[in-house]
């Protein structure tokens, strides 16, 4: 046993001090696997907007002022005997006469008692496009400009 009692204390030694030094980082650790990431659920669709009730149909434009807004028109009666008053104005199916200029009608609007007309005017030299809008009154006797509010009663 002698032979044996050198090496104990030498081993004893090696363990104590592997023992108390500190942990070798290169070595490689156990861990706990991470898990994949989940991709989230996709988000449930978007309700359609409410946009209420379908629009009626538009109705078609023409080219044509209706009969009942036909004929010559002006301020008062005295203004109708005088065919050259300012206030003077002839409407027919396709063409509107002012004082100075004439309208051929591109388009006609109407409804409720009202009409507005695109017209393609010329007088003094000159060629225009300009809108107006008439109202006739449920009698049919007075034409209303509603853009300047001039009021017209229908001549003879």
């Amino acid at each position: 046993m002698r032979f044996h009692a050198p090496i104990l204390p030498a081993l004893l030694a090696v363990a104590l001090a592997s023992a108390c030094s500190p942990a070798d980082d290169s070595a490689p650790r156990a861990t706990a696997p991470v898990p994949e990431p989940v991709p989230a659920p996709p988000p449930p669709p978007l309700p359609e907007p409410d946009t209420g009730p379908e629009p009626a149909a538009a109705t078609p434009a023409s080219i044509t002022i209706p009969v009942r807004y036909h004929g010559t028109w002006a301020a008062d009666a005295e203004a109708c005997a005088d065919g050259g008053d300012l206030t003077h104005l002839v409407i027919r199916a396709s063409t509107v006469e002012f004082y100075e200029s004439t309208g051929e009608v591109l388009e006609v609007d109407a409804g409720d008692g009202q009409i507005d007309a695109t017209l393609q005017l010329s007088g003094e030299g000159e060629t225009w496009e300009d809108r107006y809008g008439f109202r006739l009154s449920d009698d049919g006797q007075t034409l209303t400009d509603t853009g300047s509010g001039l009021v017209r009663v229908r001549c003879g």
